[in-house]
């Protein structure tokens, strides 16, 4: 049984008692009553800016601390494929939200322009993939099935660039944990080999004689974790 969940904002955190070491805790009560979306709520982010966002089962809501703004698939202009949103993250670099949905389609809303980013080609929002990384430097879909699919921001568009077995770029599609390296350098083990992704975007085969598992880069090192399949 799904369980409802009544949000409650802690909208005062840090009212320290020096005289005993406690915290008192001011709360306000929300729910759809006031505009939230819906009282399932799966996640919740505070952007840089200072706004509430919350995923729920019932599309994404924006709260200001006085009124909320909903986005659900049927609305105009917005990106969202399925309403029920799991996980938000804030991706500061670019200005940008990811909002991940339980079937795991992800959109992308941007910040600044206060609007939804949409695909250069607009099939690719419906496509999906298990795992998402993202740094200051690369935003990458990948999964055990399909396996890499890159992202890059132009002109206020998602443009892909997807490395798989059908393209002849990976050995394998069953990409696993992609790490970054101190020279931004995307280091992408499959169940197929090594590969690695230069700064200039140039694709280099490390090693296609056995799988790896797991790579992490550490003080200018980097460490794989080979297959014994």
């Amino acid at each position: 049984m799904r369980t409802r969940l009544l949000l409650i904002l802690l909208l005062t955190i840090a009212l320290h008692s020096q005289a005993r070491n406690n915290y008192i805790f001011n709360s306000t009560r929300v729910s759809t009553l006031d505009g939230l979306s819906s009282n399932t709520v799966r996640c919740m982010l505070q952007d840089q800016r200072g706004y509430l966002w919350f995923g729920t089962s019932n599309g994404l809501s924006r709260y200001d601390g006085y009124h909320f703004v909903n986005f659900s698939p049927e609305d105009p202009g917005c990106t969202l494929v399925d309403g029920h949103v799991n996980e938000l993250r804030e991706d500061t670099a670019r200005g940008l939200l990811w909002i991940t949905s339980t079937n795991n389609s992800t959109a992308c809303y941007d910040l600044r322009q206060q609007a939804f980013v949409v695909y250069d080609q607009a099939e690719q929002a419906h496509d999906r993939y298990t795992h998402f990384f993202l740094s200051d430097h690369h935003i990458a879909f990948f999964d055990e099935d399909r396996g890499l699919r890159l992202l890059r921001l132009e002109d206020r568009r998602l443009k892909a660039t997807d490395y798989n077995v059908a393209g002849g770029q990976l050995h394998s599609n069953r990409v696993q944990p992609l790490q970054e390296d101190s020279l931004h350098q995307l280091w992408i083990p499959t169940l197929g080999g090594l590969a690695l992704l230069k700064a200039d975007g140039q694709l280099m085969h490390v090693d296609t004689t056995q799988g790896y598992e797991a790579v992490t880069c550490r003080q200018g090192k980097t460490y794989a974790l080979r297959s014994d399949k």
